[in-house]
């Protein structure tokens, strides 16, 4: 699904789009086999996800973040494939269990981005819904550009991929 957002329409009829966009990820995650995984992994009902706040912000400096639970995605997603909001989504839902697990408390604070345990959790199964949706190169391809982007050091990439592609 690919989510148009007229710059003609009237404010209301954007929002109609994203709460009916907001609903649909929502159903999406109740229905998905990897979030149910997901779900299982920390101790919750799939229907947690209906409790979780969901919502499109702009000028966000990420994709993507979770803050006390509440999941936030950056509004330029509006203008990706249902897949890639999904991805985050899903990464940011993992994110969400496990903020409601430590209560606040950062066991990883000192650790780098990719080499936290919370991060690569999230990123294993963000990465095997991509894997799902959109094939394993696709998902293989977003690998390796993760890798690139964080500019993890030559010796380290081999395991890092493979570490990242643990789900797939």
């Amino acid at each position: 699904m690919i989510l148009i957002i007229s710059k003609t329409a009237s404010p209301a009829d954007d929002l109609e789009d994203i709460i009916e966009l907001l609903a649909e990820i929502k159903q999406e995650m109740k229905n998905n086999d990897i979030v149910a995984e997901i779900c299982k992994e920390h101790g919750f009902d799939i229907d947690i996800i209906d409790g979780i706040p969901l919502e499109f912000v702009d000028d966000l400096e990420a994709s993507a973040k979770t803050v006390d639970s509440r999941i936030q995605l950056n509004s330029e997603l509006l203008n990706e494939d249902f897949e890639i909001i999904m991805r985050y989504a899903i990464h940011e839902l993992v994110h969400s269990l496990q903020h409601m697990k430590s209560e606040g408390i950062d066991p990883y604070a000192s650790d780098e981005y990719l080499d936290r345990d919370d991060e690569l959790e999230a990123f294993q199964f963000q990465i095997a819904y991509d894997a799902e949706e959109r094939g394993e190169n696709e998902a293989v391809d977003y690998v390796e550009d993760l890798i690139e982007y964080h500019e993890i050091p030559k010796e380290e990439q081999k395991n890092k991929k493979e570490e990242l592609l643990e789900k797939v």
